[in-house]
């Protein structure tokens, strides 16, 4: 196992095939902005790839187009379970498929032992390949590093947004009250703040409504399991209140609403 830059991975595999699918009026194109670093068996996972796309590159109509995307898949339980990464590859239909089933069988036998599945699909007018990689190791992306201090007493939601957190490539600190969470805010300068309302020594309401003095550019997303009582009593105090149990899909979203995306 090494560990592999997916972009840079996957840019430099697109740009190896340019020449041969520019011989055949093939179009090559691909979305490979996954800013995430992996874990992977990068010289059988290249091979295996080369030797797929080329086929593809032989096997399709003159000026088709070959699409490759990368995509990073957050689990719905991100404590017990590790992201995957999904490589797809999408081609016209084509009328004799023998060699790429052949390449296809091939890469399944040396990755099966590589925890990958790979999935084919064809239809009428498209065929698509799927190679998930799961449970790899998440390094970190690139991008905005941006902070985040979650605030809750309960060390398993801690944990839940933590995981949710990194995997968005945030750098999180984790507090108990709300006294802490000033000194966290103060030291760190996070780039967003997430609390519970009900803790110990300062609850969130005097928290939220501290933050909002001190630092009012940061915003604030509030989780409780009593949202709909507290909308009228926050109002215009938190910029998102989300309802308990979180889910990865509430948290990510939130994150979008109030973060800059570049």
């Amino acid at each position: 196992m090494t560990a592999v830059n997916v972009p840079h991975f996957m840019n430099a595999l697109l740009a190896e095939l340019q020449a041969d699918a520019g011989e055949r009026g093939v179009r090559l194109v691909g979305d490979t902005s996954t800013n995430m670093t992996i874990e992977a068996e990068a010289t059988v996972l290249h091979g295996g790839l080369i030797e797929i796309i080329g086929t593809l590159i032989r096997s399709v109509p003159n000026t088709s187009s070959i699409s490759l995307v990368t995509s990073l898949l957050i689990p719905k339980d991100p404590v017990k379970q590790k992201p995957a990464l999904l490589i797809e590859i999408t081609a016209p239909a084509m009328t004799n498929t023998v060699d790429v089933d052949a390449d296809i069988r091939g890469m399944r036998a040396s990755l099966a032992h590589a925890f990958t599945d790979i999935i084919v699909a064809s239809r009428e007018h498209s065929w698509s390949l799927s190679i998930t990689l799961p449970s790899v190791t998440l390094h970190g992306q690139d991008g905005p590093n941006f902070t985040a201090v979650v605030v809750d007493d309960d060390p398993d939601t801690q944990d839940y947004l933590r995981a949710v957190l990194e995997m968005r490539g945030m750098k999180v600190i984790s507090v108990s009250d709300g006294f802490d969470a000033l000194i966290a805010i103060e030291r760190y300068r996070p780039d967003v703040v997430l609390t519970d309302i009900l803790m110990p020594n300062m609850n969130g309401i005097d928290l939220i409504t501290r933050i909002k003095k001190a630092c009012p550019e940061v915003p604030v997303i509030v989780f409780s399991g009593f949202r709909d009582s507290l909308v009228d009593a926050i109002a215009g105090l938190p910029d998102v209140i989300l309802p308990k149990p979180l889910t990865r899909d509430l948290v990510l979203n939130a994150l979008a609403a109030v973060l800059p995306s570049s």
